[in-house]
């Protein structure tokens, strides 16, 4: 408060007023007097209960502009002291005290009065211009002697904004007087900075006066400041915001030496451990695992699975897995699972469900019907849902012999099959000339998605989701024998398509706040941009493995993806496209 009333004293009078203030011993005693008044009505305001006095106090609190004092042509401030007296007594008898400014200053003022009752404290304001009546016992005030320059600079202390390890770190050193009279000090001019050899990343640049960097490693540390003040009077003017005694006589600048404490915290992303699961587990899965096909026709395939650092920092399984293969004759095959994360063997229900349905398919399109079945699908058209019904039915099939896998490895286990809860993506992909055709059927969350070039996307799977977050459906027979399971199944043909993804909820949900938001183009742009450099990289698959590292709050599950794209600079290298080179990346 002191501060601010000093600064605002500053902007309203000369320098030649100014100094006549703080010369006098009046003017102080009274200026300490004012201020102390305005702590006492502070302190009584949780008992006010008039709403013009409230409205006063609120005033006085903030002390923004005007302040209480306000200057014009003339100024004559007078505060006058009563001791507290009964309620009946105060009415009639008030002691006064008048104390006036040095008649250097102007004649005119307007003057704030408070009135304070001891027993129900009432506050009322009046705002005249020549007096003051008080209702309040002002304390004594100790009037602070000037600083000296020397004192002052003792009274400096330099601090800085923390910092966090390997986090991109700016900071000027800010500085404070700790004396009870404060006032302007020139401009702290840095001069150099010690910084201990511990602290990795971080330097000092003179030319912004900034520490800057990126620190490696948390830890309390001590650097040592050599600075010095600016002595000229223009910059004593533009430091506003610097803090010092208005007595102080700014010499020539000499140097000082000052040790400033920097504290860089830890990264909350180094805090995460990567516990290893236990390899003697029966039911023990890889941490990671990546697969990266190419085929003839023009199209590249990636996959990658990585375990949530929510498990990682457990020594917990990944739950998620997927199967892809790229047969000779043109099909992909793209099967991905994440395993409940309330099942406790739902890791090893998701690794039988994707072998399962990706060994049915491989086996199914291995045989002669899919000649038949290439025929169909070059004269399908959108309205053609029927004609393709065996590829419905052997959907069912695939969905229904993982669930008796997953049921006969619960009864040789003695185990409840939903703890072998587990949600499924099935994508089957035919690249067909400069066409893409898919049939694609979800149970669960996560999604399957077919993006355009020009940014358009084709959402072909619908989350099942609960009443509650987190909550979907897992693969159970009741679902797939239901008349309704077939519109889970989707199917498309399409020649604007650069990307066929699916994806867990691990990827999605970070990526996609909101299920609404799985329809936006915008954050599939997005997505597509941010994986793009790893599908450009020599393994996209060990790329994509990477990539899936990035931090998000609050979303640290298993994580896996499966691409199937084309790049726009590669042409069919066949006229064939049936045929297919595939291998899988070290």
């Amino acid at each position: 408060m002191e501060q601010d009333l000093l600064t605002w004293l500053k902007t309203q009078l000369s320098d030649a007023q100014f100094l006549t203030f703080f010369e006098n011993p009046e003017a102080v005693e009274t200026m300490n007097r004012w201020i102390q008044l305005v702590k006492r009505v502070q302190e009584i305001e949780q008992s006010v209960t008039d709403s013009d006095a409230i409205a006063s106090i609120t005033s006085v609190k903030n002390y923004d502009a005007p302040p209480l004092i306000t200057m014009g042509p003339a100024i004559q401030t007078s505060f006058e002291k009563c001791e507290l007296q009964d309620q009946s007594e105060q009415k009639n008898n008030q002691k006064k005290q008048a104390l006036s400014l040095p008649t250097a200053l102007p004649q005119e003022v307007i003057v704030q009065d408070v009135a304070v009752s001891t027993e129900d404290i009432a506050v009322s304001t009046v705002i005249n211009e020549n007096q003051s009546a008080l209702g309040i016992q002002l304390e004594e005030t100790v009037t602070m002697p000037p600083l000296s320059e020397e004192d002052a600079l003792k009274q400096i202390q330099l601090i800085c904004s923390n910092g966090r390890s390997d986090v991109p770190y700016h900071s000027a050193i800010e500085y404070q007087v700790l004396a009870t009279q404060q006032g302007m000090l020139p401009l702290l001019v840095i001069e150099e900075v010690t910084i201990p050899d511990e602290l990795k990343g971080i330097q000092f640049n003179p030319e912004t006066q900034r520490l800057e960097g990126v620190p490696k490693v948390a830890g309390n540390y001590i650097l040592i400041v050599k600075w010095h003040w600016l002595p000229n009077k223009a910059a004593h003017d533009a430091n506003s915001s610097g803090i010092a005694n208005f007595n102080v006589e700014i010499n020539q600048p000499v140097s000082q030496e000052t040790p400033l404490e920097l504290i860089i915290n830890p990264n909350p992303d180094s805090l995460w451990q990567d516990i290893p699961a236990d390899h003697t587990d029966p039911y023990y899965k890889e941490s990671t695992a990546f697969d990266y096909y190419v085929l003839q026709t023009g199209y590249h395939l990636a996959a990658a699975s990585r375990r949530g650092r929510s498990h990682s920092h457990v020594g917990s399984f990944r739950d998620d897995d997927y199967y892809v293969n790229a047969l000779n004759n043109g099909w992909v095959i793209m099967v991905v699972a994440d395993g409940a994360g309330s099942a406790v063997n739902s890791r090893k229900g998701s690794a039988i469900a994707v072998h399962s349905v990706g060994q049915f398919f491989t086996k199914k399109l291995n045989t002669a019907h899919n000649t038949r079945l290439d025929r169909q699908i070059a004269e399908w058209q959108i309205d053609d849902q029927q004609q393709l019904g065996l590829l419905r039915e052997w959907f069912r099939e695939a969905l229904l012999s993982a669930i008796d896998d997953i049921e006969s490895e619960a009864t040789i286990r003695q185990l409840e099959v939903k703890s072998y809860a587990t949600t499924l993506l099935v994508t089957l992909a035919r690249p067909m000339g400069n066409g893409l055709f898919a049939v694609n059927c979800a149970i669960g969350d996560g999604a399957i998605t077919a993006y355009g070039a020009d940014g358009k996307i084709r959402l072909l799977s619908t989350p099942d989701s609960g009443e509650f977050a987190g909550q979907t459906r897992f693969l159970d027979r009741k679902t797939v024998v239901s008349e309704q399971f077939f519109h889970r199944i989707t199917i498309g043909k399409w020649q604007d398509v650069s990307h066929l993804l699916l994806l867990t909820d691990g990827i999605t949900d970070p990526k996609f706040e909101t299920e609404q938001q799985l329809m936006v183009p915008a954050h599939w742009d997005a997505l597509i941009a941010d994986i793009t450099p790893a599908l450009n990289s020599d393994n996209p698959g060990s790329a994509l493995l990477e990539w899936m590292k990035f931090m998000s709050r609050g979303h640290h599950d298993d994580r896996t993806i499966v691409v199937l794209w084309q790049k726009k600079s590669e042409s069919v290298k066949r006229e064939d496209p049936l045929q297919v080179d595939h291998g899988l990346c070290e």
